[in-house]
C-alpha cells in the first residue's frame, strides 16, 4: 500500500519594507545629523566665543598697575591702550585713574606732550584731582599748568560746621567754609521755601543765621547753595540740627529777682554781722563797770 506524502504548501516569507513615514521620519533624522554637524556645531561654537566677555576697563586697569609695579613699562602701557579704548563704558572713577595712570606711565617714559594731553582729561573729569605724594614735583607743576589753563567749570565746595543742638524759638547761626577756583559770588541758606542770603565774614568763611520762628522741634534742617562768580553751581550741602523744646525769655532761664542773687544776700549778711559788732562794742565800752552780757539770737 502506498502511502501519498503529504502536500507540503510553500513557505512563502513576508519581507518587511519600511513605510513612508519611516522613510521620511529617517530622512529627516539624517538631515538633521547634517545640519548639527556641519552647520550648528559651528555656529555654536562661534556664537560661544562672541557671547564671551571681553576684558573689563576694570581688569585692564589692574593689569596695568600691576605692570608698572614690576617696572614692565611695555606691558603697562599696552594694558593701558586696551582700556581707554573701553573707555566710555567704564565708571568714572574707573575712567579718572585710567588716565592717569597713563599721565603718570608718559611721564615716566619722558613724553611731556602725551602726559599733559592725557591730564587735561583728568581735570576735566575732576579738577580738584590730587595724585599723592607719589609723583614727583616737576609732575606736579606740570598739573598745576594744565588745571590753570582749564576754564572753570566746577561749583563751589562747601563744607558746613553747625551747631550740635538748638532751642525752638532762638535763632541759629550757621557757618559754612565756601571755596572756588573762581572766587564764590553769592551763597544762601534754605530753609524749606525761604532763601536766607549768607554774608563773607572773612576769606572763605560765610554765616548766615535762621530766625527763631523757623526753629521747631525735633529737627532744623538747612540747605546751603553757592554759585561761582563764573556762574557755576550751585555747590550744595545740607545740615540738620536737633531742636529742643523751649521758648526764648522761657521761666526757667528768665532773669532772677534781685533777693535771689548772691550779691544780695552777702550784703545783708554783712549789714548783720556788722551791726552785731558795732551793738558789742558800745555796749562794753566807757568807765562803766563790765557786765557780762548775753547775746541771744
Amino acid at each position: 500500500m502506498i502511502r501519498a506524502k503529504p502536500t507540503q504548501r510553500p513557505t512563502t516569507r513576508t519581507r518587511s519594507y519600511p513605510t513612508v513615514d519611516e522613510l521620511v521620519l529617517d530622512d529627516l533624522r539624517g538631515s538633521m545629523d547634517y545640519a548639527i554637524d556641519s552647520v550648528l556645531f559651528p555656529s555654536m561654537l562661534i556664537a560661544v566665543s562672541l557671547a564671551a566677555p571681553a576684558p573689563s576697563a576694570s581688569v585692564q586697569l589692574q593689569e596695568a598697575t600691576a605692570c608698572m609695579g614690576l617696572g614692565d613699562f611695555p606691558c603697562a602701557e599696552n594694558a593701558l591702550k586696551k582700556a581707554r579704548s573701553l573707555l566710555a563704558g567704564a565708571p568714572p572713577r574707573v575712567r579718572l585713574d585710567i588716565l592717569a595712570l597713563s599721565a603718570e606711565l608718559a611721564f615716566k617714559l619722558d613724553r611731556p606732550d602725551e602726559a599733559r594731553r592725557h591730564l587735561k582729561s583728568v581735570v576735566a573729569i575732576d579738577p580738584g584731582f590730587d595724585p599723592g605724594k607719589s609723583w614727583a614735583e616737576p609732575w606736579l607743576k606740570v598739573l598745576q599748568e594744565v588745571r590753570a589753563a582749564m576754564p572753570d567749570i566746577a561749583a563751589p565746595d562747601v563744607q558746613v560746621s553747625t551747631p550740635l543742638a538748638a532751642r525752638a524759638g532762638d535763632p541759629v547761626e550757621i557757618r559754612a567754609r565756601i571755596t572756588d577756583r573762581s572766587d564764590v559770588r553769592e551763597a544762601f541758606l534754605i530753609v524749606g521755601d525761604v532763601r536766607i542770603p549768607m554774608t563773607r565774614a572773612q576769606g572763605n568763611e560765610w554765616i548766615g543765621r535762621v530766625p527763631g520762628e523757623r526753629v521747631r522741634a525735633p529737627f532744623l534742617v538747612v540747605a546751603i547753595e553757592a554759585k561761582d562768580v563764573a556762574g557755576n553751581g550751585p555747590g550744595r550741602a545740607q545740615v540738620k540740627v536737633q531742636v529742643v523744646e523751649g521758648t526764648a525769655g522761657s521761666a526757667a532761664e528768665a532773669e532772677p529777682e534781685f533777693y535771689e542773687t548772691w550779691w544780695f544776700w552777702t550784703i545783708i549778711g554783712g549789714a548783720v554781722v556788722g551791726t552785731a559788732v558795732g551793738l558789742g562794742v558800745g555796749l562794753s565800752g566807757g568807765d562803766s563797770p563790765k557786765r557780762n552780757v548775753v547775746w541771744r539770737f
